[in-house]
């Protein structure tokens, strides 16, 4: 059998909403400042006109409350940090709440191989990261268009021979390894980022929204890499020494950091250059996955 190496990274409760007061409505709406990232997004358009919302809480791994406390726990570290008339529907929409809070695990699971003899993984079976960069029904996709493209090759094979070969059940795999680590080093330096749980995180959280402020290019090309659209090394590697540079400044230069004496700028700048060294491994993992010649032997 294929070995289990989820891990457990924290847990989800969801409340629904309606009408949700966010700027904008048709959007996933990602919310930072509380413990952890919540996001808000439609789900359903109800018969009398309104939209109901779905609203998200990651919580951490060691819960801090169970059962009817949950509810106070997202009331000291939640409700405080959204937006007034948000803050107000989701305490309601809490406090009206039947019965126990709706959670899930939030599981990651690093890319284990993506094929073998007759069998072919895809989508979240292949690697999955945090939900909220929601990118697992993208890379389910591309999986997928992948593996199409292979069973295009094999569109005259004869009658009773396989669909897919081993020999293209190997190239999906070679393929499939280029732009997973990708996905995933991305995916989880964002969740990294927007948990905020750290001064070097807290830095990146604000190079990475300056760097997207600065362009739409700059939203283009991040939004590319992390649907592996985009799998070009030295793209990867230039968007890394981007965030990178972005996280220098703004706890550098005064217009970030007036505010903040000097000893607390050099604090932040050493957290965002601690995080950004302990990424270089990964950094080099994902350069590798890319490059790898597709002939060098595989585990």
């Amino acid at each position: 059998g294929l070995p289990d190496e989820r891990q457990t990274i924290g847990f989800t409760v969801g409340i629904e909403i309606r009408d949700a007061a966010v700027g904008l409505p048709s959007f996933a709406n990602v919310i930072l400042g509380a413990w952890g990232p919540v996001l808000v997004y439609p789900i359903a358009r109800e018969e009398d006109g309104r939209t109901l919302f779905r609203m998200t809480m990651d919580l951490p791994h060691s819960l801090p409350a169970k059962g009817a406390r949950l509810a106070d726990f997202l009331f000291d570290a939640f409700i405080p940090f959204l937006p007034s008339a948000l803050a107000e529907q989701a305490a309601a929409a809490i406090l009206g709440h039947r019965g126990h809070l709706e959670m899930a695990p939030t599981v990651n699971l690093p890319a284990p191989r993506a094929a073998f003899p007759g069998v072919a993984l895809v989508g979240d079976a292949a690697g999955c990261s945090h939900p909220i960069t929601a990118s697992g029904m993208t890379m389910g996709l591309r999986d997928a268009e992948t593996l199409g493209e292979e069973a295009r090759r094999r569109a005259r094979a004869p009658e009773g021979e396989p669909w897919l070969t081993s020999a293209n059940l190997r190239r999906y795999r070679n393929e499939h390894d280029r732009y997973v680590p990708t996905r995933q080093a991305l995916a989880d330096a964002i969740y990294e980022a927007f948990r905020g749980g750290n001064e070097g995180a807290r830095a990146i959280q604000r190079a990475l929204f300056e760097y997207w402020e600065s362009g739409p290019e700059a939203r283009r090309r991040s939004m590319a890499l992390l649907s592996c659209a985009e799998g070009r090394p030295r793209v990867f590697l230039s968007e890394y020494l981007k965030t990178a540079r972005h996280a220098l400044e703004t706890s550098l230069v005064p217009r970030h950091a007036q505010h903040f004496p000097v000893r607390d700028r050099l604090r932040q700048v050493r957290g965002a250059v601690g995080l950004a060294t302990t990424k270089l491994g990964l950094v080099a993992d994902v350069m590798w996955a890319q490059v790898r010649p597709a002939w060098l032997p595989r585990d």
